[in-house]
């Protein structure tokens, strides 16, 4: 996701200072305190303007504009079809990525076996290094509070790609998702379809 980040900076021309954040299992940098007192969520990318934190690709994309006034590159249109667009990214991103990639579905297309013990290990090693950072920060309320709401949410995650009929209703939503994206590709950007 980070290189989306990358990508809007880029296109609107703005300076940034990278600063790598290994997300691989057994590193987690994403868990460590310094990090973790950055970004409350325990996600990448993080954008730092003027001390204030923009967490996650999709914030930073919608919220681009607004942080770097001066740029002569406009992501979203000032007019009304402004929302029509947003409507349309919002859409895109509300696709459940991590479900789709980890989960399988009886009847779907299945990752390589190397890819599933990777993906299985992954989970099990990610759960171990947050309830490990939870513990060892149990007496900071602070890291405590971001370890713990990181745990429910990967948790959450972990029950889905283990629930056939939950990954089954993403990929339904998910199909539906594509033919409206898709509908809306070729009839224009505007719900009644001109342009």
């Amino acid at each position: 996701y980070s290189c989306e980040a990358r990508l809007v900076l880029e296109e609107k021309g703005i300076k940034y200072q990278e600063h790598d954040v290994c997300i691989v299992a057994g590193i987690f940098d994403q868990y460590k305190p310094d990090y973790v007192r950055i970004n409350a969520r325990c996600v990448v990318p993080s954008l730092v303007v003027d001390g204030k934190v923009t967490s996650d690709a999709h914030n930073i994309v919608l919220n681009a504009d607004r942080l770097f006034p001066k740029s002569t590159v406009k992501l979203f249109p000032d007019d009304d079809s402004r929302n029509i667009v947003k409507e349309q990214f919002d859409l895109a991103c509300s696709v459940f990525v991590h479900a789709l990639t980890f989960g399988e579905v009886e009847g779907g297309p299945k990752l390589p076996w190397i890819v599933n013990l990777i993906a299985k290990n992954y989970h099990e090693k990610n759960y171990n290094a947050l309830t490990a950072k939870l513990k060892e920060h149990e007496n900071d309320p602070y890291l405590k509070a971001c370890y713990e709401g990181k745990l429910k949410i990967l948790t959450k995650q972990i029950e889905i790609l283990n629930d056939e009929k939950q990954l089954c209703d993403i990929v339904d939503a998910t199909k539906d998702i594509m033919r409206q994206l898709n509908d809306q590709l070729i009839n224009g950007p505007s719900k009644d379809g001109t342009s």
